[in-house]
């Protein structure tokens, strides 16, 4: 049913792409369930017809972009559960049509940008609870037509600004309680 499964893969080719698949055009869902990559992994301008689940891996490219989703169309869910990322995670004007869930996931990213999805449309919620974050976190321009939940969640950034949200537009409730530190 043109699924992608990469669940438990390990990607490596460090500062340079580890996996590419941009322009890719899948009907159903891409499985990157506890991967672990060294290396850019790329899904810029792809069109997945189903989720994109990404529950427990593990993306690594300091310095640089560690997961690039840009001009995604994902059809389904966007689901960084437990992922951690060290590089930049990168969804602009990424298109989603159900939830972005980053519960509990880590960003850091010394290049100042752990987690930017400005312009992106989300016609679901963004789930940031319990995400711990090292680096801008960056919503300028999006549209979420659901909830924005941030509780629990710790955003830090020693070189600026730890969220930005310009021109941010959310349909539905902004959730900000129990902000934590970064331990």
């Amino acid at each position: 049913n043109g699924n992608l499964n990469c669940q438990n893969a390990t990607f490596t080719k460090a500062n340079e792409f580890a996996f590419g698949a941009d322009g890719l055009a899948i009907r159903g869902t891409v499985f990157l369930k506890d991967v672990k990559s060294t290396g850019e992994v790329r899904f810029a301008g792809a069109n997945i017809g189903g989720d994109l689940d990404c529950s427990r891996a593990t993306f690594e490219n300091i310095g640089g972009d560690a997961f690039n989703l840009d001009r995604a169309t994902i059809k389904g869910e966007m689901i960084l559960i437990n992922a951690k990322a060290k590089g930049n995670v990168r969804l602009l004007g990424a298109k989603i049509e159900g939830d972005i869930n980053c519960r509990e996931a880590i960003f850091e990213s010394n290049k100042n940008m752990a987690f930017a999805a400005d312009r992106a449309i989300v016609n679901g919620n963004v789930v940031l609870f319990k995400v711990k974050a090292k680096g801008e976190v960056r919503l300028s321009g999006t549209i979420i037509a659901g909830d924005l939940v941030c509780q629990e969640a710790a955003f830090e950034n020693p070189e600026g600004h730890a969220f930005i949200g310009e021109k941010l537009r959310i349909n539905g409730t902004l959730f900000i309680n129990n902000l934590q530190n970064l331990d």
